[in-house]
């Protein structure tokens, strides 16, 4: 996996939205210290799924079944979400907008966990349970003999801490993705984003898989 640091400065600045690929960069850094009976999957994975892409290789490494990756031994699957608001304009960016899909298979639900809209909103409730139906269909058809099924699990919106802008999404659905156990809603807070931003950029360059030696000139030059 590779990034531009054009990509990542403007990723990491204040304001800047978090990229597919900064995204699944982020994931694999948590995926190094997640708990054994959680999975954090990264957006790929996610997207993939939501276009039905079963067969792909990103989908077949989770779903093969052996000691790392048998779904129906873990308590929490986490998926990140990312949905277009409103209807693009020709000629600007789409608004894009990140928030968390778990499935808790202690509880027996689906939850969301979504940092800037309320349990009504129903463009994401509809976009959650297209993810949920997709992910009950993969499971029947990979796990139909396992004593845990998920068929009647339901929706369920947890109640997280909000963001106060609208850039600061992704990096709010990160910490989600990292902290969220399924029980216990992490405190992060709009303020502590900033912080989050600077630390974040220095694990991940700082990261013993980063073969970009000349990273701090070319970051601060994509910077200026």
């Amino acid at each position: 996996m590779w990034v531009n640091t054009w990509e990542l400065a403007d990723c990491v600045k204040p304001d800047g939205e978090l990229s597919n690929t900064i995204c699944d960069i982020a994931i694999s850094g948590l995926q190094e210290s997640c708990p054994d009976k959680k999975v954090i999957f990264p957006y790929i994975f996610t997207k993939y799924l939501m276009e039905h892409k079963f067969n792909s290789k990103i989908v077949q490494k989770y779903l093969r079944k052996d000691d790392k990756y048998k779904l129906n031994h873990k308590d929490l699957l986490s998926f990140p979400l990312l949905q277009t608001l409103g209807v693009p304009m020709k000629g600007k960016k789409p608004i894009g907008h990140w928030d968390v899909l778990s499935l808790n298979m202690v509880a027996k639900r689906f939850e969301i966990l979504d940092s800037l809209r309320g349990e009504d909103d129903m463009d994401m409730i509809e976009h959650a349970n297209k993810l949920v139906e997709t992910i009950k269909m993969m499971y029947k058809v990979n796990y139909s003999d396992s004593y845990r099924q998920i068929d009647d699990f339901e929706l369920m919106y947890i109640s997280v801490p909000k963001q106060t802008n609208g850039t600061d999404c992704g990096f709010f659905m990160l910490k989600f993705l990292e902290l969220w156990n399924g029980s216990v809603v992490s405190a992060i807070s709009q303020d502590q984003i900033p912080a989050l931003r600077m630390v974040l950029t220095s694990l991940w360059l700082e990261h013993d898989r980063n073969e970009l030696i000349n990273w701090r000139i070319l970051l601060d030059n994509n910077m200026v």
